[in-house]
C-alpha cells in the first residue's frame, strides 16, 4: 500500500495466539511474529479485518487491489471494504510488470527449483522401466523433489506413454508403460518463497528409441537449440525480441522440416492458411510462456512484449501425431514429444541461461 507521500507500508493480518486451538492445529506465529517474518509494519487480528481496512483505507483516493484465485472475491473481504469498493482499481497489470523481471535473489530461488527438478526428472528417467504405471512414474518426481527440498509440484503432472503423449494435457495417467513406447512427462516444482520450475522431457521406456522415434525427437531437439540460440543471438545483439516473435521463428522451422518428413502435404508457402491449418493440427501449443510465482506467470503481460534481461520464459517445442491419423507416414503414427527448458535472459557473453540439467 503506498500513502500520499509515497511511503511504503506494509501491513499483515493474523490469528492472535490461542493455545485451545493450537493444540488442535499447531502453533500460530501470532501478531508479533507475523510482523518479524513479513517484515510488515503492523499486524492486525483477522477478526479485526472490517475495522482495520476502514481505518487504512477510507482515507485514500485509490486503493488498487488483486483479482484473487479463482475470480472472485471472499464475501468476507466484500463486507470488510464495504462502502469502499468505488475506490478499487484493478491493480494486477502494475505488479505483473514488476514481477514478470526478476531480481538477482528471485533468479536465485527459481535455479534452486530447476536444480530439484531436474534431479527429479533424473530419478524418473532411472526408475523407468516397462508394466510400471504412468502414476508411479509421475509419484517418483513427487517424491525427488520433496526429498531434494522442494514443497510440492508446481502444477499436476503430465504422464503420457504411447500414443498419450500426442495428448497435451493428459492427467488420467491411467496406463502401463511399453516396452517400446515414449514416455512424455511436463512437470515441475514450487520452492519456499512460491518459485516454480516447468519442465518437459520424452524418453524410451525400454531405453531404444525406433527409427521414426529418433527422427522426431531429432527434430524437436534441434528446434530448441536453434529458438534458444536465436533468442541468445537477438538479446547480445540487443535487438527486440518478444515470445511471439520466437513463435514465429519456432513456426518456420517446423513447417519446413514437417514438410520435409511429408508430415504436411499443403504447399503454398510458409504462411499460407491451408498450411497453418494443418500445422496447427499436429502443434498448437506456443513456444513458451513466462515464469516465476506461477507457472504461467504474469498473464497479463502480453507475448508480444519485448524480452528484457531478467525475465524467465519456457522454451518448449512439441509436435503431437495422433495414432489413427493415416495421413501421416505409418512410422510417425502416435508419437508425442515436447522438450521444454527454463531459460533466463541475459545480456552478456552468455546471455541465457537455463535453468537446472
Amino acid at each position: 500500500m503506498l500513502d500520499a507521500t509515497p511511503t511504503f507500508v506494509s501491513l499483515t493480518f493474523a490469528f492472535a495466539l490461542k493455545p485451545d486451538s493450537e493444540q488442535w492445529d499447531g502453533a500460530r506465529i501470532g501478531l508479533d511474529g507475523a510482523k518479524d517474518r513479513y517484515n510488515a509494519d503492523d499486524a492486525f487480528q483477522l477478526t479485526d479485518l472490517q475495522v482495520a481496512m476502514q481505518k487504512v483505507l477510507s482515507g485514500l483516493d485509490k486503493v488498487f487491489v488483486l483479482k484473487p484465485d479463482g475470480g472472485k472475491y471472499s464475501q468476507g473481504f466484500l463486507e470488510a471494504t464495504h462502502g469502499l469498493h468505488s475506490k478499487f482499481f484493478a491493480g494486477d497489470f502494475l505488479v505483473e510488470q514488476l514481477r514478470v523481471v526478476k531480481s538477482e535473489n528471485e533468479l536465485n530461488r527459481m535455479r534452486f527449483a530447476g536444480d530439484i527438478g531436474a534431479q527429479g526428472f533424473i530419478d524418473m528417467m532411472k526408475s523407468t522401466r516397462p508394466g510400471m504405471s504412468e502414476l508411479a512414474l509421475g509419484s517418483t518426481f513427487e517424491a525427488s523433489i520433496k526429498r531434494n527440498g522442494a514443497l510440492w509440484n508446481a502444477f499436476p503432472n503430465v504422464v503420457g506413454s504411447g500414443s498419450n503423449a500426442a495428448v497435451i494435457h493428459y492427467l488420467a495417467k491411467r496406463d502401463l508403460l511399453r516396452e517400446n513406447d515414449l514416455v512424455l512427462v511436463d512437470s515441475g516444482c514450487e520452492v519456499a518463497g512460491g518459485y516454480a520450475s516447468d519442465i518437459t522431457r520424452t524418453w524410451p521406456v525400454g531405453g531404444q528409441l525406433s527409427s521414426g522415434q529418433i527422427t522426431m525427437y531429432e527434430f524437436i531437439l534441434d528446434v530448441q537449440k536453434k529458438c534458444i540460440e536465436h533468442l541468445s543471438a537477438q538479446i547480445q545483439a540487443k535487438q527486440s525480441i518478444s515470445l511471439n516473435q520466437l513463435h514465429d521463428y519456432s513456426v518456420e522451422l517446423m513447417l519446413e522440416r514437417m514438410h520435409e518428413l511429408n508430415i504436411l502435404k499443403v504447399g503454398g508457402g510458409q504462411y499460407s492458411r491451408s498450411a497453418m491449418r494443418e500445422f496447427q493440427k499436429y502443434n498448437p501449443t506456443h513456444i513458451g510462456h513466462y515464469l516465476g510465482m506461477d507457472t504461467h506467470d504474469t498473464p497479463h503481460v502480453t507475448r508480444g512484449a519485448p524480452l528484457v534481461p531478467g525475465m524467465v520464459v519456457t522454451v518448449e517445442p512439441g509436435i503431437y501425431l495422433p495414432k489413427n491419423d493415416f495421413d501421416l507416414p505409418e512410422e510417425f503414427r502416435g508419437i508425442g514429444i515436447r522438450i521444454e527448458d527454463d531459460v533466463v535472459v541475459r545480456v552478456s557473453s552468455s546471455c541465457w541461461v537455463k535453468l537446472g540439467g
